[in-house]
């Protein structure tokens, strides 16, 4: 089922988030469903776009993380392992006095080679990774309580990020797509590449960043012995994984007649009008299908 995490009713409380995100997982495993495909966890445009291809979005740290002890030891050793890191947390501080799109910024915030030639808070650097820090911790939690119920996590990497977005003002474009791969796999199962994110992409990684990966509509990405992400199946004997948007129950149950291994609705196309995530009735129909055909 695919279901971002922000549309879960929480209450505003510390942890509450990642509490609703295990009641999630236990709801699909109550029921036999055994994939959470969960869209980017950056903030989002208007084009629902995210504004960074590898942060949190910061509105989910009260909810996920903020009672998870760091100190500054955890804060400096995470900030030294990977650059992007550095780049999010000293966008956030300039942010905090210049607004978020750094479009509108003076021509000393825009960097060269990745370098400013202003300074900024070290101490507000420091605090924004710190939330970056704790959000994963509170993920990986949540990746730990799901391999205990024994569903898969599939989180999307996004393949373009937003004109405003961390990544456009780094100018690392492209280039920071194998950087975004590999971070991601420590949040997920499964990695859901997005466009572009090809068999030719995940072959020039140094390492393949997880057991198998979701590759685009390539068809090379079942050569590789991993599932394909796409929204129809090349042969009958594939095992593809994918987005089925705007379709009905007998939709769905008419796929699981044929040999898918997995398909990952949406929680809103299918979810009478006025339910909710944790109202069993609204996901029952189709458990039962799975059910009964074995899945």
């Amino acid at each position: 089922m695919c279901l971002d995490l922000r549309n879960l009713p929480f209450g505003e409380g510390i942890g509450e988030a990642r509490k609703a995100a295990m009641r999630w997982i236990d709801l699909l495993a109550d029921l036999g469903l055994s994939l959470w495909r969960v869209p980017a966890l950056a903030v989002l445009d208007h084009d629902r776009m995210p504004h960074s291809g590898l942060a949190f979005d910061p509105s989910l740290h009260r909810g996920l993380a903020e009672d998870v002890d760091i100190d500054d030891d955890h804060i400096t050793a995470w900030l030294s392992d990977e650059p992007w890191r550095v780049h999010h947390a000293v966008h956030a501080t300039i942010a905090e006095s210049e607004g978020e799109d750094w479009r509108a910024w003076p021509e000393s915030y825009r960097p060269e080679n990745g370098n400013l030639s202003v300074e900024v808070d070290a101490n507000r650097v420091r605090y924004h990774a710190g939330v970056q820090l704790q959000m994963e911790i509170g993920w990986k939690m949540v990746l730990h309580h799901a391999n205990m119920r024994q569903v898969i996590v599939a989180l999307d990497v996004a393949s373009s990020t937003s004109p405003a977005s961390v990544e456009a003002w780094t100018q690392q474009g492209r280039e920071a797509w194998p950087v975004r791969a590999i971070t991601n796999a420590r949040r997920a199962h499964v990695l859901a590449l997005g466009e572009g994110m090809d068999a030719a992409f995940v072959e020039g990684l140094p390492e393949l960043p997880v057991g198998f990966v979701v590759h685009g509509e390539d068809p090379r990405g079942a050569d590789l012995g991993r599932l394909r992400w796409s929204s129809r199946r090349d042969g009958e004997d594939e095992a593809c994984f994918g987005l089925l948007a705007g379709t009905t129950t007998e939709d769905l149950h008419a796929l699981l007649e044929g040999p898918a291994r997995w398909v990952a609705p949406s929680f809103h196309d299918l979810a009478p009008p006025g339910l909710g995530p944790f109202d069993a009735d609204v996901l029952m129909p189709y458990a039962i299908a799975a059910h009964e055909r074995g899945r």
